[in-house]
């Protein structure tokens, strides 16, 4: 069980925190075991599903960052308005994402991709049954309690749930 326990802390997004809700980010301190065994998982996964992966696809891929998806967009927009056609942008925050993943949704879609069934079922084994409680320094620990869905903050897998897009 302690390769599937976390222990929450609080890191301040910002210099001067005024509200907690906003200006704290969780940050999962996972054991170090855990973290040696998930590089090797997810350079796996990544190698099995990146060439699947939409030219599009910039997040949590090697060489590919936020400003190469801005670069990208700017370079389809002045595009198409040096071409005459009509610009469009929708921008959505996906806040607290990483706390909705749904883990049947994700499995789902892992198989789909054809990712080998060992592979799913240790996914689906570091999923399931996670447990978390929150330190904060000056204060007692809180209870363990069990985790129904989302990715830890701080797992080296967690930046998968951001593929889920691609797997739709």
């Amino acid at each position: 069980m302690v390769w599937k326990s976390a222990e929450v802390v609080p890191v301040p997004k910002v210099p001067t925190r005024t509200d907690l809700t906003n200006d704290l980010h969780p940050v999962s301190l996972l054991p170090t075991a855990a973290k040696v065994l998930e590089s090797f998982v997810r350079k796996w996964i990544l190698d099995l599903v990146t060439p699947q992966l939409d030219q599009q696809q910039f997040g949590c891929l090697a060489g590919r960052s936020t400003l190469h998806a801005l670069v990208s967009a700017l370079h389809l927009w002045t595009t198409s308005l040096d071409t005459g056609q009509a610009v469009r942008t929708v921008f959505v925050d996906f806040r607290k994402a990483l706390d909705l993943v749904d883990h049947n949704i994700l499995l789902k879609k892992l198989y789909q991709k054809s990712v080998p069934k060992l592979l799913c079922e240790w996914f689906e084994s570091f999923l399931y049954q996670r447990r978390q409680r929150v330190c904060v320094p000056g204060f007692p620990r809180s209870p363990w309690l069990f985790l129904n869905g989302g990715m830890p903050h701080g797992s080296l897998l967690c930046p998968i749930h951001s593929l889920y897009t691609w797997m739709i």
